[in-house]
C-alpha cells in the first residue's frame, strides 16, 4: 500500500512543478494567455506550496523527492519572484541547493547560488548575499561557466552598491556587463546594466544613469519579461525625479503600479509606493505622499523588506516635517534608522542622520543637531558622491546660520550654486533669502562669491571643523 501511494504523492507533486513550469514560460516568453496563468497560480497556490514541503521534507532520504525539490524554484523563477515574499523564497532555495548538492547537479547549483544572492539582496543581507555569490564565482570559474560568472559579478556590484562602495560595485557591474554582453544573456545583461545606472545614481551623474536605464528598460520591454517591467518602469521614475521631470515620473510609478497590481507582483509593490510618494512629494502634494508612504510601510512590513521599510519611514518621517508633525516624524526616524544600522544601508544612513539633524535644528537644539550632523558628514565623506556631500552641506548651512556663522553658512550656500543639480532648492532656495537678510547684500554677495571659488570636498572639511570646535 505504502509504495503505490509514494508514486501519486511524486506525480502530484510533479503535476504542479509543471504548472509552474508553464506558467514561467508564458510569462517570461510573453506568449499565451498570461492572466489566465497568474490566476491558475493563485488558485493553486495552496497545493504548490504543500507538494513543495512535502518534496522537502523527503529530499534528504529520496532521490526522486530531491529532484522535485531543486526543480521548484527553478521552473518557476519567473512567477515565483512575482508571487512570494523573499524570505519563503530564500527557504525554498537554500532547500534546493542542499538537494541539488546531493545529487550533484553542478549546474542547477550555480543556478541556485544565483538566485539565493541576488534573494539575500532583498532581504538587506549583503554579508550573506557576498558569500553566495564568492562562492558561485568559485563553482563558475572552475568549469569556465561565463554565463554565471558575470551573474556573481552582478551580484557582488549588488552587494558593494547596498554598503555605498561605488568604485568596487562599478567595477562589478562592468565585469557582469562584459561578460553577459559575449555570452548574449540579454536579460541578465538588463540587470547588470541597471546596477551601473543606480551606481551613478548615487555618484550624482543623473544623465549618465538615464542612458542606462533606458537601455535596460528596452531590454525588460524587448524581451517581454514581465516580472522585471516594473523594476525597469522604477528605475526610470527615480532617475526622472533627480532630472526634476515630474510628470514623466509619475507616470512611470503609476505603470509599475499597475504592473504590480495585474501580476500581484507583492515583492516590489514597497518600492513602488515609495516611488509614488516621492513623487508627490515633490510636486507638493504631501497628503497624497503621506498615504503613499504609509501604504509602501504596511507592504514593506509584509514581506520584510527591511531596506525599502528604512526608506519609506525616512520619507514619511521628512513629509510630516514639511506639515509640522514633528513628534510623529521623530518616532518614524528613530524606527528608519535602526533598521539602517542593522543592515549597515550606508546611504539611508546618511540621509536619515541628516534629517534627524535637521530635526533637531527645527527643535532649536543645537546640541543633538552637532553631533547628528557629525556623524552624517562621516557617512557622507564615506560615500565620496558629490550628492550625498551636498546632502549634508546644506544641512551645514542651516547649522552654521543657527549658532551664529552666517559669512561661514553663505560661503558654504556659494559652494552649492555650482552644484545645483543636486541641491533641493526647497530647503536652499529659503536658506539663501534668510542669510541675505541677515548679512546684508553686500556682505551676503561677497561671502558667496567667494564660496563659489571652493571645492565641495573643502567645503565639507571646513564644516566637520566648525562642529568639532563649536
Amino acid at each position: 500500500m505504502i509504495q503505490p501511494l509514494i508514486e501519486t504523492q511524486y506525480r502530484l507533486a510533479r503535476h504542479y512543478v509543471d504548472t509552474l513550469r508553464h506558467a514561467n514560460d508564458a510569462i517570461h516568453r510573453g506568449r499565451g494567455n498570461r492572466a489566465y496563468w497568474y490566476n491558475r497560480i493563485e488558485q493553486d497556490w495552496g497545493q504548490i506550496r504543500h507538494w513543495q514541503t512535502w518534496s522537502a521534507a523527503g529530499a534528504e532520504t529520496n532521490g526522486d523527492q530531491s529532484q522535485i525539490c531543486l526543480e521548484f524554484p527553478i521552473a518557476g523563477s519567473d512567477v515565483l519572484t512575482v508571487r512570494q515574499s523573499p524570505p519563503e523564497r530564500i527557504t525554498w532555495l537554500q532547500q534546493a541547493l542542499q538537494a541539488a548538492q546531493r545529487l550533484n547537479d553542478g549546474l542547477a547549483e550555480r543556478t541556485l547560488l544565483y538566485e539565493l544572492g541576488h534573494s539575500y539582496i532583498l532581504v538587506g543581507a549583503p554579508e550573506e548575499a557576498r558569500q553566495i555569490a564568492l562562492r558561485l564565482l568559485d563553482m563558475a570559474h572552475a568549469v569556465n561557466d561565463d554565463f554565471n560568472v558575470g551573474r556573481a559579478w552582478f551580484v557582488l556590484g549588488q552587494v558593494n552598491i547596498h554598503q555605498g562602495i561605488l568604485d568596487e560595485a562599478e567595477n562589478a557591474f562592468q565585469k557582469s556587463v562584459a561578460l553577459l554582453e559575449e555570452v548574449a544573456a540579454e536579460a541578465e545583461l538588463g540587470r547588470a546594466l541597471q546596477g551601473l545606472g543606480r551606481a551613478a545614481m548615487y555618484r550624482g551623474d543623473s544623465h549618465r544613469a538615464h542612458d542606462f536605464f533606458r537601455r535596460y528598460l528596452r531590454i525588460v520591454e524587448g524581451s517581454g519579461r514581465e516580472a522585471e517591467l516594473a523594476p525597469a518602469y522604477l528605475t526610470m521614475n527615480h532617475v526622472l525625479l533627480q532630472l526634476r521631470d515630474y510628470l514623466a515620473a509619475k507616470s512611470f510609478a503609476e505603470h509599475a503600479l499597475q504592473v504590480c497590481l495585474n501580476t500581484g507582483f507583492q515583492r516590489i509593490l514597497p518600492i513602488v509606493w515609495l516611488s509614488l510618494g516621492a513623487t508627490e512629494s515633490e510636486m507638493g502634494d504631501l497628503e497624497a505622499a503621506c498615504r503613499h508612504y504609509q501604504e509602501g510601510i504596511g507592504a514593506a512590513r509584509a514581506v520584510q523588506a527591511k531596506s525599502a521599510l528604512s526608506e519609506l519611514l525616512w520619507s514619511l518621517a521628512d513629509a510630516r516635517m514639511r506639515q509640522d508633525a514633528y513628534a510623529e516624524a521623530y518616532a518614524y526616524l528613530e524606527e528608519a534608522l535602526k533598521l539602517a544600522r542593522e543592515n549597515h544601508i550606508l546611504h539611508l544612513l546618511c540621509e536619515i542622520t541628516t534629517t534627524l539633524a535637521r530635526w533637531s535644528m527645527d527643535q532649536e537644539q543645537p546640541g543633538l543637531a552637532r553631533a547628528q550632523l557629525g556623524e552624517a558628514t562621516r557617512f557622507a565623506l564615506d560615500l565620496g558622491s558629490d550628492n550625498f556631500l551636498v546632502t549634508v552641506l546644506t544641512a551645514a548651512i542651516m547649522f552654521g546660520q543657527q549658532v551664529n556663522q552666517p559669512e561661514q553658512a553663505t560661503q558654504w550656500a556659494g559652494v552649492l550654486a555650482n552644484h545645483a543639480e543636486h541641491v533641493s532648492r526647497r530647503l536652499f532656495d529659503p536658506l539663501c533669502a534668510q542669510l541675505e537678510q541677515e548679512l546684508g547684500s553686500e556682505r551676503y554677495k561677497q561671502a558667496f562669491e567667494q564660496g563659489r571659488r571652493m571645492r565641495l570636498k573643502d567645503a565639507v572639511s571646513d564644516s566637520v571643523l566648525l562642529l568639532e570646535n563649536l
